[in-house]
């Protein structure tokens, strides 16, 4: 190209500019001139926004100003290939930024608010991300509801829908929708979070559930936010590394939120079931069957010495067999000390003789020779134990 240019220069002719790949249609310059307008259109209400809401016009103007943000929002949904979405996608982020900064901007002003807010949850159905294997998109629009949520609750002298129950619960459902909604591709992110669970992460973690802990008022919160997290283990677009995240996180609320262990030991059940058959959800196995151990199960001393304690509740036994039964057909350490754990209980004299009956008839089992159990000699030696 250079010397192309040199050529041209030495025979009189008319210099060229070079134009780069994401500017060089007329399509894609359009859309970077809608873009730096949004911007600037963005900055320019939230600087003399005081003086603009006193005008007669400007509401007019404000529904004006929605409508050109909701074509942009939804250009993705109307592309018929990817290479079209390619085009759109850096407006859609444009629109999905302007329009969280428009309810910020906005934060007095009801009649402005609501309407913003609905205009932004007309995005987020699963067309709307068909084109969004790099979470471009998703990652974008949780990262904008989150900052929409720490500044709301920043400023004491805002008044919006956020503050109440019933608007705190539509903006968290939004965000459940955005990740169930999102396009999970097989095998991309083994080994990380993807960028819209790690924005996930980083809200509730660093935003949300401090705020919560600071209000006595909010344990509806935090029982609403520990519902959603359980769900979202139990996602299927939710891939390992973001699961185990979540686990650390419901095991620490567990004691905050009714029936907590319950719940807790019922998804971890879950999750094992899930990955016991995966290679590529060993991890995941490992770190479910782990925080059972180590979190939610009692001690057998503990358990000994206390027949009131709920590991001897109908419904926890029941989730012990299971476990039990999975755990034989794990070849890993942290199977072998589950099976440990429960012989133990199975050997306390509070123990109910079917419960005891049924392990050593899972043990039995394992320990034929024709049997695929990884566990055989250490079933054995448990048999001996329980006579």
């Amino acid at each position: 190209n250079e010397e192309k240019n040199s050529n041209k220069k030495n025979d009189g002719e008319d210099d060229y500019m070079i134009v780069h790949h994401s500017r060089d249609t007329t399509a894609k310059q359009w859309n970077e001139t809608r873009v730096i307008a949004m911007k600037e259109l963005s900055r320019t209400i939230r600087s003399f926004f005081a003086k603009l809401n006193d005008m007669e016009f400007f509401g007019i103007m404000w529904a004006e100003i929605l409508n050109i943000v909701r074509r942009g929002l939804l250009l993705v949904r109307d592309a018929s290939n990817s290479a079209d979405a390619e085009v759109q996608r850096e407006v859609v982020i444009a629109s999905i930024v302007f329009v969280s900064e428009l309810m910020i901007i906005a934060n007095n002003t009801l009649t402005l608010w609501n309407p913003t807010w609905m205009t932004l949850c007309e995005f987020g159905i699963k067309e709307d991300f068909k084109y969004d294997q790099e979470e471009e998109l998703s990652r974008c629009i949780v990262r904008s509801l989150a900052s929409l949520w720490q500044k709301t609750f920043e400023d004491d002298t805002t008044s919006t829908p956020l503050q109440t129950v019933a608007g705190q619960q539509a903006f968290l459902e939004y965000i459940f929708l955005i990740l169930n909604n999102r396009v999970k591709v097989e095998g991309r992110y083994k080994h990380a979070k993807s960028p819209a669970e790690r924005e996930y992460m980083e809200f509730i973690r660093e935003i949300l559930l401090p705020s919560a802990a600071n209000d006595s008022n909010d344990k509806w919160l935090i029982n609403f936010t520990f519902e959603q997290l359980l769900q979202l283990c139990n996602n299927a677009n939710s891939n390992s590394i973001f699961v185990i995240d979540i686990i650390g996180i419901i095991v620490d609320m567990r004691g905050k939120v009714v029936d907590g262990d319950d719940k807790v030991l019922l998804t971890l059940l879950n999750i094992v079931k899930r990955a016991v058959d995966k290679d590529d959800e060993a991890s995941l196995f490992k770190a479910a069957t782990k925080s059972i151990l180590e979190f939610v199960l009692p001690s057998v001393n503990d358990a000994k010495n206390n027949e009131k304690e709920d590991i001897w509740s109908t419904s926890w036994l029941t989730i012990l067999n299971s476990m039990f039964y999975i755990c034989l057909k794990s070849n890993t350490d942290i199977a072998g000390l589950f099976i440990e754990r429960v012989v133990g209980y199975a050997t306390c004299d509070v123990a109910p003789s079917s419960f005891t009956d049924q392990v050593v008839i899972k043990l039995k089992t394992a320990a034929k020779k024709n049997n695929e159990s990884f566990h055989r000699e250490t079933c054995i030696r448990h048999l001996f134990t329980l006579g």
